[in-house]
């Protein structure tokens, strides 16, 4: 009877903060974002970009025409239309990279990956830099676990980077891919059509409830997506649950910093949301109030024709 009453409570506490809200920012036509250290950077559509202090947000004194920025601890990186990268550090601007054109950079632990507009792949860490991979048509490129790198190349087909072994192989040969995210240790993959497939056991597979996807961003169990009415959708893989999140506006993009998600508007707006995850005793405490055999009996995964070639 007691565990009945606490598994109550513990439920109705649970829905009283599952509805996370969506914070509007101060900030409009914000492109990326990133965090550094205790600091919060946005690169808005000009290539400028800005920090918040308690007086509002201000730009800052940096290289113009930016279109992407990253950081690692302390120490921002960012990358101009032109192809330079560059770092920002103790009110110091430093060009670290003026050569051949870059494309994408990624921060991963405590290394910054540079994507060639060439196809090359370099890496920097502590001022050593590592060239690791020549002549490859890789568009875009996420982290995966502690150790490797996922790249989707100009055909839409994904190919896998083992840091250990230096070893590049492709794991799926089917092209039409336009967005791979990832999270912890789970990958995600969007297609032209607008289905969403994850990665498991050495395969893609396709999530039942994932159709006419235009974004998609990931998190810890959760994963986000925008569909074709501009609605935001969340999926908490770990559970199988699936809800619309209350958006008041129509979402345009998105993506994941830490562990809150940012959503830009089709107006332009900035939204910041902290999904459940940040909650870790309640989520555990709601996985409880289900018996594991009456609950979660299917993945969410159908049959797909994808093929991986990772053994």
């Amino acid at each position: 009877m007691y565990k009945l009453i606490f598994n109550i409570c513990c439920f109705m506490l649970l829905m009283s903060i599952s509805e996370a809200k969506f914070n509007k920012k101060e900030i409009k036509n914000v492109v990326d974002v990133c965090i550094s250290a205790d600091k919060t950077y946005y690169l808005n559509q000009h290539g400028v970009v800005f920090v918040k202090n308690e007086e509002g947000f201000h730009s800052l004194e940096l290289p113009d025409r930016l279109i992407q920025i990253t950081s690692i601890k302390d120490k921002l990186f960012m990358l101009r239309e032109d192809g330079s990268v560059w770092s920002y550090a103790d009110e110091t601007v430093s060009l670290i990279d003026g050569k051949l054109p870059s494309k994408q950079i990624l921060s991963a632990g405590e290394r910054l990956f540079v994507l060639k507009s060439s196809g090359g792949l370099r890496s920097y860490k502590d001022g050593q830099i590592d060239d690791l991979v020549y002549d490859r048509n890789f568009e875009v490129m996420v982290s995966y676990g502690k150790n490797k790198l996922f790249f989707l190349d100009s055909y839409g087909r994904v190919w896998r980077y083992d840091m250990f072994s230096q070893h590049t192989s492709m794991i799926d040969s089917s092209p039409g891919s336009i967005s791979i995210v990832s999270s912890n240790r789970n990958l995600f993959l969007l297609k032209k059509d607008g289905r969403v497939f994850k990665y498991e056991a050495a395969r893609f597979h396709a999530l039942k409830a994932a159709t006419d996807i235009l974004c998609i961003a990931a998190t810890g169990t959760y994963l986000f997506m925008i569909n074709s009415e501009n609605k935001i959708l969340e999926l908490n893989h770990k559970i199988d649950r699936l809800k619309t999140l209350k958006f008041e506006e129509k979402a345009n993009f998105m993506k994941v910093v830490g562990k809150k998600l940012y959503v830009t508007s089709l107006k332009g707006s900035l939204f910041e949301y902290t999904p459940l995850s940040s909650y870790p005793s309640i989520q555990r405490k709601f996985n409880q109030l289900y018996e594991s055999d009456t609950y979660n009996l299917g993945r969410g995964f159908i049959k797909s024709a994808i093929r991986s070639h990772l053994r």
